[in-house]
């Protein structure tokens, strides 16, 4: 992404009156003015492939616009895709300060500043500073990193008066009508979920984080999405209009976040994307997310668990769970409401013993590995130093103070001792107006649980995770949108939040519904035992770890083109394999992530009639029914493509895989496959076979050109290709 000069500084009489009435060091006069034409305004240019992003000087406007070969009517009538995105602050007391009646309160001034971050390198921090008002100097802020083609966009308020102010939002970018230049058969697709202390949040149709926007008929890419903090609940609001998109992204402070004298306060920056397929900014804002979205716990992720209503207690948990434990569940979890006083962290009788620990041993005893839900900020009796009553009468714990989050951590250390293997904090319930006694916001004090939890629990095996907040229904397409939000997090160590999976005694699930359960990689919560009626589906989904696989038609709200790799491969020893759901778009090699422009050239595969076969031009029509085919580099080394017999041809079994050069032997070890199955290699025309081994014994083979196919039987194991020059 280039950096285009400034427009040529244009002075007219409207301009000098304009600086005549300005009061030079204080916004005066701020009511919103006339708008000049883009063309008569001073503006970077942030320069992309095939869009830029015009951003002005008079009151830090943006919006995007398609490259156009530079003449006069360009200029003048430019294509607009996104126009005039402006922001606004809400401050405690109700009042609104706009972009609009900033930029018309006087001359503003450009900055250009060198930044060097310790995550994404060098950069230059573009700015446009506004005149203060009423003690507050706001500057906006768009980010260029020399290394990178994202953009991060935020504004800083800081506070030069003498009393403190409360920020309650800032609209960090307001999409009133802005996109209204996209075809009929654009995608716009948003992902649902948010950030409680590093950890992402699937919200099944709750607030955004990101926003791809794909549109094939103008040859256009745009992603936007909003980065966490810990200060802020941000979210990124966008829906249809009669003949447009619009919508914002907003920063939250609840109650408010109060800015002291000599203090600043900056929204969680905005990650704005242009040009790169949707496929590749997914990737990198997953990537970006790990800097912001450091995970207390990332040690092994429970498959699933199982817990039941609230109201229920010890008793009904244990018959549960051992109802669960044939399905492959081995996790149980303690619902919220089980202390006999809130915040007191005993147990309320009759449903659970008043020594908590008493019910994490039962469970152990039916060989389960017991959880627990918990709201830190509860506190039943302590100092009124940093305990504050509110006015249900309920005590809340100052996690602000040293003496609070002291308190707080050794109680979470006393669950660990207890034997409890995994901890889920809820949302609290904390009242605003202890917050507001507290000086802090509901995502600081909710980011400060995390942490302390976090540091509780660092020297044991106990794992961190945020309550569930969606309820997702045994649908498919429900599971691929879930599973295509959060799949390429945990790649980076961003630990996902459960999700609960709504069931019934009449629920049933197809194969497909089935593979698209195997994306998601965060825990999966059951309201009690599942129906028996699904045994069999259920318990071949449990007993594996999650499918590593990521979506390739990100820009789909549910995904229906997914890329498989093995998770341990050596490089270019293996293949992957691509997976298109019924109903999946037309797709061309060229489009599957890192397989764009590989040289030498990508060949593509598939079974037909049990037998491996390349397929040409490497374009895959729309898929009547589910199709599965594979992909490799075709190089100067044998590969291992895949199985039979095997979804998705089992790469997922493969644990590892190497290839010798020196010795010509291609070694690996694949874990157990179904009955009968065959692993195939593709070989180059320059390599022969010598001899091939399965666990140390030599086996036959079948060869079919460049094709080599071992049938391992069904135990798996390691396996040997010995290779010479032909």
């Amino acid at each position: 992404m280039t950096i285009k000069s400034f427009s040529g500084y244009i002075i007219n009489l409207n301009l000098l009156i304009f600086f005549l009435f300005c009061v030079t060091g204080t916004a005066q006069n701020t009511v919103p003015q006339k708008q000049m034409p883009w063309s008569l305004r001073d503006h970077y240019t942030f320069g992309g492939t095939l869009l830029n992003l015009n951003y002005a000087k008079d009151n830090a406007e943006w919006r995007v616009t398609r490259y156009q070969v530079d003449s006069e009517t360009s200029r003048i009538n430019p294509d607009v895709l996104v126009s005039d995105v402006g922001f606004s602050i809400e401050l405690g007391d109700g009042r609104l300060i706009t972009h609009d009646m900033l930029g018309g309160g006087g001359e503003t001034a450009f900055g250009r500043d060198p930044v060097n971050s310790e995550s994404f390198g060098e950069g230059i921090i573009f700015s446009v500073k506004f005149l203060p008002y009423e003690g507050l100097y706001i500057e906006h802020k768009i980010t260029r990193f020399k290394n990178w083609n994202f953009l991060l966009i935020s504004i800083s308020i800081t506070n030069k008066s003498e009393k403190d102010i409360t920020v309650r939002k800032i609209q960090s970018a307001h999409l009133a009508g802005s996109m209204t230049a996209l075809s009929e058969n654009k995608h716009i697709s948003k992902r649902n979920y948010i950030f409680r202390g590093g950890h992402a949040v699937y919200t099944h149709d709750g607030g955004a984080a990101t926003l791809f926007i794909h549109d094939p008929d103008r040859s256009s890419d745009l992603a936007l999405g909003v980065l966490p903090s810990g200060i802020a609940n941000s979210t990124l609001e966008i829906q249809p209009g009669s003949d447009r998109w619009q919508g914002r992204i907003v920063s939250s402070f609840a109650p408010g976040a109060i800015v002291a004298p000599g203090t600043s306060l900056t929204s969680d920056p905005i990650w704005f994307s242009m040009d790169a397929p949707s496929v590749g900014a997914d990737a990198q804002f997953a990537w970006i997310l790990h800097h912001y979205c450091r995970s207390t716990s990332i040690k092994d992720i429970p498959r699933s668990w199982v817990t039941i209503p609230d109201t229920e207690g010890i008793t009904a948990l244990r018959r549960e769970a051992v109802k669960a434990r044939s399905f492959g569940i081995t996790h149980a979890l303690i619902p919220g409401n089980w202390e006999g006083c809130p915040g007191s962290f005993e147990g309320g009788s009759p449903q659970y013993p008043r020594n908590i620990g008493a019910a994490a041993r039962s469970l152990q005893s039916d060989g389960i590995v017991p959880g627990i839900t918990i709201d830190p900020l509860l506190g039943a009796s302590g100092s009124k130093n940093w305990l504050e009553k509110s006015v249900d009468g309920q005590n809340w714990v100052n996690i602000n103070s040293k003496e609070g989050r002291k308190f707080a951590a050794k109680r979470i250390a006393k669950l660990v001792g207890d034997g409890f293997g995994f901890i889920v904090i809820e949302e609290s319930q904390i009242p605003d107006e202890i917050l507001q006694t507290f000086k802090i916001t509901r995502a600081q004090a909710d980011t400060l649980v995390f942490d302390i939890a976090g540091e509780a629990i660092k020297n044991s095996s106990v794992a961190l995770f945020p309550a569930a907040k969606a309820h997702i229904n045994l649908l498919r397409d429900e599971w691929l949108e879930a599973a295509g939000a959060v799949s390429r997090m945990a790649k980076f160590n961003t630990v996902t939040s459960p999700v609960r999976m709504r069931i019934n005694e009449n629920s049933s699930i197809d194969e497909e519904t089935l593979l698209a359960l195997s994306f998601w990689r965060g825990p999966i919560e059951f309201l009690g035992a599942p129906p028996r009626s699904l045994k069999s589906e259920l318990t071949k989904l449990l007993e594996k770890k999650a499918v590593e696989a990521h979506p390739q038609d990100g820009h789909c709200k549910n995904p229906l083109t997914w890329l498989l790799r093995s998770s341990n491969p050596a490089v270019g020893s293996t293949g992957a394999t691509i997976l298109s759901f019924t109903g999946a778009e037309p797709w061309n090699i060229k489009d599957i992530e890192a397989f764009a422009n590989e040289n030498p050239p990508t060949l593509l595969w598939r079974l037909e009639e049990n037998k491996p076969v390349l397929v040409e031009g490497g374009t895959i029509d729309t898929p009547e029914k589910f199709s599965t085919h594979g992909v490799f580099v075709d190089s100067e080394q044998p590969v291992f493509a895949g199985t039979d017999k095997q979804s998705p041809y089992g790469l997922n079994c493969l644990k590892k895989i190497g290839w010798d050069g020196s010795r010509g032997i291609l070694s690996g070890q694949i874990d157990s496959v179904s009955a009968g199955s065959h692993l195939y290699f593709f070989v180059p025309s320059s390599l022969t076979l010598k001899s091939a081994h399965l666990n140390s014994k030599r086996v036959g083979t079948e060869i079919n050109g460049q094709w080599i196919s071992i049938s391992p039987g069904s135990s798996g194991g390691f396996f040997e290709l010995k290779f010479e020059a032909r």
